[in-house]
């Protein structure tokens, strides 16, 4: 479930899609701004990052991502507001 732990400050994802090109695409919704996103791979070496500065947006990679297991998280200063799993199949 992708909610956060201060549900007052960050509304969520609302949809992960993963195109046939292997770009992604992330729509979000906030309540505060200037959030960063960074995408990791399964072993932890980051792969695609931007800051956030839109209360409502999408988030599009300019990254072919190759198939497997990505993790994410929004993060504001130090502190975590979301984090999750995306797949990506072949």
């Amino acid at each position: 479930n992708l909610t956060s732990s201060d549900s007052t400050a960050f509304v969520g994802i609302k949809r992960q899609i993963v195109n046939p090109s292997k770009m992604l695409n992330i729509s979000y919704t906030s309540e505060i701004t200037g959030l960063d996103f960074t995408l990791f791979s399964e072993s932890g070496i980051v792969v695609y990052q931007q800051t956030v500065q839109s209360p409502v947006g999408t988030i599009v990679s300019k990254t072919n991502l190759q198939p497997g297991v990505y993790f994410y998280n929004f993060k504001k200063g130090q502190k975590i507001l979301e984090s999750g799993k995306i797949v990506i199949a072949n």
